[in-house]
């Protein structure tokens, strides 16, 4: 009968002392996982972070390239008009010349 009970106390003192550790496991494993979602969400915002970033950059030098090609537009047509205006100067000039012959 001590036997009996001894190895009932025994039985019952594993049973516990695994449930324990079962719970500890699961509380363990959950820690785990709320740990892994919160750096999961600090990575995915600073994906969306980095995203809006290069997006504004790209914005902003596109913006850039556009003021720069309008200003080269703009700097081409003054040449050509002065261009144009020194060509014309130097035709009176010409015909002046010939006139006089």
């Amino acid at each position: 009968m001590k036997k009996t009970l001894l190895l009932a106390a025994l039985a019952t003192g594993l049973f516990i002392g695994c449930d324990n550790a079962h719970k500890t496991i699961d509380d363990e494993t959950a820690t785990a996982k709320a740990e892994l979602n919160i750096d999961k969400d600090r990575v995915d915002n600073a994906i969306d972070r980095a995203k809006e970033n290069v997006e504004e950059s790209a914005e902003k030098a596109k913006a850039d390239l556009e003021a720069k090609r309008d200003s080269a537009k703009a700097q081409i047509e003054a040449d050509k008009k002065s261009i144009e205006a020194e060509a014309e100067a130097d035709k009176k000039k010409l015909e002046i010349e010939v006139n006089k012959d």
